[in-house]
């Protein structure tokens, strides 16, 4: 039900029942009746399938295919960019990010943390530009470009909130305790 919001109401009830490995899940609110299929989340990639199926080169970042799968042979670069910039890789049925595989690759762990590309660019996937932080780290260490004026933390202020000035300028800063 991740991602679903029902809202309460009168009369509402839920009612769960398994269709051949899915899960079927029935809303009943207010006399109308909407079924959803979940499917069961596949389960993670293991490091020895990873190792045994890519190699991945930390000094470039780039991921290469061992064994022959789909129309790629040995050698060739799997995935492809995703529309947010990030490289993706299909693997086992599942798509990960080419970041979070590379961290699982050399540590064996999957990060529990988000994974910051520390120049920014999301195709660098080097080791040495990945680093494991928390979320409010991670958005520190990003570019600002809403701004016409391009400084972050500075906005103009709207005209119903100025006193007799065509341009009012407010700058704010805010640091985590």
């Amino acid at each position: 039900m991740a991602g679903w919001l029902i809202a309460p109401g009168e009369g509402r009830r839920l009612a769960r029942s398994k269709t051949e490995g899915s899960q079927k899940l029935q809303i009943f609110c207010k006399n109308i009746k909407i079924i959803v299929l979940c499917e069961p989340m596949k389960p993670l990639i293991t490091h020895t399938e990873l190792l045994r199926l890519l190699a991945y080169d930390p000094k470039t970042g780039v991921f290469t295919e061992k064994t022959y799968r789909r129309k790629r042979k040995p050698g060739d670069a799997p995935g492809g960019k995703s529309p947010q910039g990030y490289w993706y890789i299909g693997v086992a049925g599942r798509q990960y990010p080419a970041h979070r595989l590379a961290w699982f690759y050399v540590y064996g762990v999957w990060p529990t943390n988000q994974i910051d590309h520390v120049n920014n660019d999301r195709l660098d996937n080097r080791i040495s530009n990945l680093r494991s932080v928390d979320r409010s780290t991670n958005l520190h260490n990003t570019t600002y470009t809403r701004s016409k004026h391009g400084v972050r933390g500075v906005h103009l202020v709207s005209p119903s909130k100025r006193k007799r000035t065509k341009k009012h300028w407010r700058a704010s800063i805010c640091i985590a305790k």
